[in-house]
């Protein structure tokens, strides 16, 4: 029987998300599925160095689709607030489908 993988999406394609994209290379049970920066550059980049099937600009649409089960915040921290609010209010509303965690 195969070992679920949990979704994961990184928001911040910077150094901070280098650093939790070397972590989430060494656990199995976790499929980074989708990266998300305002920067279109860093996100092609950031998809091509760790082999990442979705980049997006833009949260919501990175929520919508990705549907991520897990979201690591690396961004600058003062964004953490209005990204943790997005992230809560679009897991509120599949709240039927599946838990979301937030790593900062």
């Amino acid at each position: 029987m195969d070992k679920k993988k949990y979704k994961v999406a990184i928001v911040g394609c910077g150094g901070i998300g280098h650093a939790h994209m070397e972590g989430y290379n060494k656990v199995e049970e976790v499929e980074v599925i989708a990266c998300c920066d305002p920067v279109p550059s860093a996100v092609e980049y950031y998809k091509k160095e760790f082999n990442i099937p979705h980049g997006f600009n833009d949260i919501d649409e990175m929520l919508r689709v990705a549907k991520p089960e897990i979201i690591s915040i690396c961004v600058w921290h003062l964004l953490h607030d209005e990204i943790t609010i997005k992230a809560v209010s679009y897991t509120h509303l599949r709240a039927h489908e599946t838990s979301l965690h937030l790593v900062c």
